[in-house]
């Protein structure tokens, strides 16, 4: 977390995986949506989304932060400065792709993946952790945590930011991403809950 916020170099690599799903009857350079996992990994939600999306015309890449590590669990094991490194680095290299379009890659997670879309729109951590010719298009965030304040934590990305929360969640509270959106709205931010 550490060498995550200040950008210091020297952590161990890690090797993970992603799995792309292009849509059957799609042409040309296809708009994509990165997918990011919860606590417990990939699973049927992301398998879901991903048919959902490509019968939409829509590419997927689900990133899977777990098992390259070795890692069971995000949120015993996993901090959230890991996976957005790690979606970052799954924008870099779908933006090279030969049938997606870099301009219109968006990033959708939940729960802790949530979290990751959320503050992964941060300026400040693209400028230290994402590449210089991407960004993403969107953020989709599904029911985060949102309690965290980093420094420079209302200078976000000037893309659209959705956040989808249920207000009977008695895990993850919505209360603070009403708080949170509220301020980023009032400066200006094209942010909805």
């Amino acid at each position: 977390t550490e060498q995550f916020l200040t950008g210091a170099p020297g952590s161990s690599p890690a090797v993970i995986w992603g799995h792309l799903q292009l849509p059957s009857r799609a042409g040309g350079r296809l708009p994509t949506v990165v997918l990011l996992h919860g606590a417990e990994g990939i699973g049927r939600r992301e398998a879901r989304w991903a048919e959902e999306l490509n019968a939409l015309g829509v590419a997927t890449f689900s990133v899977d932060s777990l098992t390259g590590r070795g890692f069971m669990n995000v949120t015993r094991d996993l901090s959230s400065g890991a996976m957005i490194v790690d979606v970052y680095r799954a924008l870099a290299l779908l933006a090279t792709h030969p049938r997606i379009d870099p301009g219109r890659i968006a990033l959708m997670g939940f729960s802790r993946g949530g979290v990751v879309t959320f503050y992964g729109s941060l300026v400040r951590f693209r400028r230290m952790h994402g590449p210089a010719d991407a960004e993403f298009a969107a953020y989709l965030a599904f029911y985060p945590g949102c309690v965290v304040a980093y420094l420079d934590g209302d200078r976000i990305a000037d893309r659209p930011i959705r956040i989808f929360h249920g207000a009977a969640d008695d895990w993850t509270p919505v209360a603070p991403c009403r708080e949170h959106v509220e301020r980023l709205r009032r400066a200006g931010k094209n942010v909805r809950l």
